[in-house]
């Protein structure tokens, strides 16, 4: 069944020049003819997400991945910047990378019972917000100071009196990923494309 961002009509209506496509059968913005500028921000709701829960996960993950995060909130980079982070103490949510074939054994696996672990689709919205003047919007939104977050690390905090979880990437160049709810999606779309017409930064 195919699904629909939530932002992907509001970003039609908003800005000229997107185009939507279909990625792991959901229909997001996937184009621009808007050049990237000072600042950028993507949806890649579409990339696959599996949580896997149970006192069996990490030893499961472990037969499916290359590594397993140790300490809760603590992530490891995976092949083609795959990622899995540990949330909880006995859940683990795994991001996919670029190659999307990597990890298809897990993603492709049905939702439900595997033994001692129950492995979910993770539901979200999956922004990455970016540019030379990332840190400056982020700052302005977010209370806690962004040089103190290590990179690949899931930190939930609130931004915009919103609860997210954000991601800090140092390459290919600073951005963040910034998870939330797909019930608070439209709200902080709309704040970070106010910030975005504030700076002349674009969506792709």
């Amino acid at each position: 069944m195919r699904k629909r961002s939530p932002l992907s009509a509001v970003s039609l209506d908003r800005r000229s020049g997107l185009k939507l496509g279909v990625k792991e059968s959901m229909e997001i913005v996937t184009g621009s003819s808007n050049p990237v500028e000072k600042t950028f921000l993507c949806d890649l709701s579409a990339i696959r997400k599996r949580l896997v829960v149970g006192d069996g996960a990490k030893a499961w993950l472990a037969e499916h991945i290359e590594r397993v995060p140790e300490n809760i909130f603590q992530a490891e980079t995976l092949s083609e910047d795959a990622l899995v982070i540990r949330i909880h103490r006995n859940q683990w949510v795994l991001i996919d990378g670029n190659a999307v074939s990597r990890y298809d054994e897990v993603f492709t696996m049905p939702t439900g019972a595997h033994g001692e672990v129950l492995l979910l689709d993770y539901e979200c919205v999956d922004l990455a917000l970016g540019g030379s003047q990332v840190d400056k919007i982020m700052s302005e939104l977010c209370p806690l100071p962004m040089d103190d977050i290590e990179a690949h690390f899931w930190c939930t905090t609130r931004m915009a009196h919103t609860d997210v979880v954000i991601i800090p990437y140092d390459l290919p160049a600073r951005h963040y990923r910034v998870i939330a709810t797909p019930a608070d999606a439209r709200f902080l779309y709309d704040i970070f494309i106010s910030a975005l017409d504030d700076l002349g930064g674009v969506q792709i």
